[in-house]
């Protein structure tokens, strides 16, 4: 989802949710290739575009999400 979209799996999560939206009827997408849920967070760089996905997964969406908003925050937010 997050590589798709360009943006975090629970905000396109929380968007289809809003939009009463499917994957299947609103975007084309098979949805046992994707899967609407949190843990996936793009990585951009400036001037270059998304460079990477980081995920995490195991625990509730929200949670997941979560852990890698934490992880970024304590390494690059001082």
């Amino acid at each position: 989802m997050a590589k798709h979209f360009e943006e975090s799996s629970l905000s396109v999560k929380k968007d289809m949710i809003n939009g009463n939206m499917t994957l299947e009827k609103t975007f084309v997408l098979d949805e046992k290739e994707y899967l609407a849920k949190g843990g996936s967070i793009p990585v951009f760089v400036k001037n270059v575009g998304m460079v990477a996905i980081i995920t995490v997964s195991g625990l509730h969406d929200e949670e997941d999400h979560k852990i890698i908003i934490d992880a970024l925050k304590e390494k690059y937010i001082k």
